[in-house]
């Protein structure tokens, strides 16, 4: 077993680096240095995760302590009493009230579960040439932004003249790339998609439920028998209801809209929050924003001060798709709908997706845009 760890108390302390602070990145994608993975004196948020781990672990599981309670006696029993009764009062690093539930929500769950959402099936090109620039522009002369290589994989998402506005499905940078350079082809992930927020599946036609598949989750389909459909997979029998899934022949090849973003955002409207949350079962923000762009066929990281360096800064007036980011640092992300409203997975006392006047939220302190 691999485990990452931090060394932790006044020794540890005194050797992090002085000053270090979670880093602003510019308008290109750039990821978090490993630099003072997450540092403990980092200040965190009450909406969502700036990064992943918030929850204290058990580090007797990393490293290999014995039972709880130890023989001991005298001072050290003391000092360890003491100790626990520090550690207990101290701050969590997950706020408690992240883990209640959320607000009751207006439909049965089982409905919320049923509800069809749209999937965007994107185009594909492969790079036709040794290397390829990626420019933030659709101008030969604009600022290089990547470079890809020949045979790499890019996401159609949209065309102007002879230049196409791609992702590079790779390392996720977008970029402007020269028609030329590309070739498209027909690829699919699957033979088909999940249509609904999550499928029931089981292991034989008409038996019990085994699990419930995502939307978005691509499959290998094979033969239907009594309106069910046989998942193909090497370890697993697996057969979903046939209504649940849309096949990828039947799905047009085009680039996504930003009524697409918003449409795919409102499927999950009343989706009870959860922290660290990425399906109908429970979302947190920066996992619903991230699911409807996937649904659109746009990749963007997990966490939303990470989903703040992606794209480019969006200038001028708000459109429908834009990621408005709150908190310094980032700590909650939010979509623009329209007429002033965002669509957001927010914490308590609401505790569910909704969308709303932004007003309400507070002034975001950027807004990115990811289509042209």
């Amino acid at each position: 077993m691999h485990a990452r760890v931090r060394a932790v108390g006044e020794e540890a302390e005194t050797e992090r680096r002085p000053g270090a602070r979670h880093r602003q990145g510019t308008d290109r994608q750039r990821l978090p240095s490993a630099d003072d993975l997450l540092p403990a004196d980092r200040r965190r948020g009450d909406d969502d995760r700036a990064h992943r781990d918030r929850t204290e672990r058990d580090a007797r599981r990393v490293r290999r302590r014995d039972a709880r309670h130890r023989g001991s006696g005298g001072e050290a029993a003391a000092a360890a009493s003491r100790g626990a009764k520090e550690r207990a009062a101290a701050p969590a690093r997950r706020n408690a009230r992240r883990a209640k539930a959320g607000a009751p929500i207006p439909e049965a769950v089982a409905t919320i579960f049923a509800r069809r959402v749209s999937i965007v099936r994107v185009p594909i090109a492969r790079v036709a040439r040794g290397v390829a620039d990626l420019r933030a522009e659709p101008r030969a002369d604009a600022e290089l932004v990547d470079q890809v290589r020949f045979g790499e994989r890019l996401t159609l998402l949209a065309e102007q003249d002879d230049w196409y506005f791609v992702q590079a499905r790779e390392d996720h940078y977008f970029g402007w790339i020269q028609d030329a350079d590309v070739r498209e082809t027909d690829e699919v992930p699957g033979d088909g998609v999940v249509n609904v927020l999550l499928a029931s599946s089981s292991r034989a036609p008409g038996g019990p439920d085994s699990f419930r598949l995502p939307a978005g989750t691509w499959l290998e389909l094979g033969g239907e028998r009594g309106g069910v459909l046989r998942v193909r997979h090497p370890w697993v029998d697996l057969w979903v209801n046939a209504t649940d899934v849309t096949r990828a022949s039947d799905l047009e090849a085009r680039p996504p809209s930003r009524a697409d973003l918003v449409m795919a955002a409102r499927a999950f409207l009343d989706v009870p929050y959860l922290w660290g949350g990425t399906s109908a079962k429970g979302i947190d923000c920066s996992g619903l924003v991230q699911l409807a762009y996937r649904l659109c066929g746009i990749v963007l990281t997990r966490d939303a001060d990470q989903q703040a360096t992606q794209g480019r800064a969006a200038e001028g007036d708000r459109e429908a798709g834009d990621l408005l980011f709150f908190g310094a640092p980032v700590t909650h992300v939010a979509m623009y709908t329209e007429a002033g409203k965002i669509i957001h997975a927010a914490d308590a006392p609401i505790g569910r997706v909704v969308e709303q006047p932004a007003a309400e939220r507070g002034t975001p302190v950027s807004v990115r845009r990811y289509l042209p």
